[in-house]
């Protein structure tokens, strides 16, 4: 556009449907606990998947049952950068950034 006088331009946009994806989570081992998570959607024992939007960051709070301990977390949890709380509440897993 070349500007040679007064002129005015509409920039449209659209709301675009935000891609969701499952996330399933499994227990196992002879203990017993639940797992949460933040935003809620996952509380192992009564549902242990969830959809969530594409860019959503997801923490999973893992608290062991009485007389259980908490022994880790296995497949996407594996190998990240994890933030464990050990110490002050329920074990997360979740993607630390920085």
């Amino acid at each position: 556009m070349v500007v040679d006088g007064a002129k005015s331009v509409t920039a449209a946009f659209a709301l675009s449907t935000p891609t969701s994806y499952t996330l399933t989570l499994t227990k196992n081992g002879t203990g017993s606990g639940t797992v949460t998570s933040t935003p809620g959607g996952i509380a192992c024992g009564t549902s242990c998947s969830a959809n969530f939007s594409s860019g959503t960051n997801v923490t999973l709070a893992a608290s062991a049952g009485t007389g259980s301990t908490f022994a880790g977390w296995t497949g996407a949890c594996t190998g990240r950068r994890l933030h464990r709380e050990h110490d002050h509440g329920p074990d997360r897993c979740r993607n630390v950034h920085g």
